[in-house]
């Protein structure tokens, strides 16, 4: 694909429940392949939303990597 983007989610420092590691999410997009006809405005405005709330009521520091 022309571009990938990754989030990655890591539990909270100090976390003592959880049993993972991290969890991602991958949107692989193609810039060549793409026909805007084909997408519905309602598809639009899925899409959108999904990228609009992506980080939505998230602390901005939680979005900091953790000190190594």
């Amino acid at each position: 694909m022309d571009f990938e983007m990754h989030t990655v989610h890591l539990p909270r420092a100090g976390s003592t429940t959880s049993t993972y590691i991290a969890a991602a999410l991958g949107v692989m997009f193609d810039t060549k392949r793409w026909n805007r006809d084909a997408v519905t405005e309602e598809q639009i405005k899925v899409i959108d939303t999904f990228f609009d709330t992506l980080f939505a009521g998230m602390n901005p520091a939680d979005l900091a990597l953790a000190p190594t």
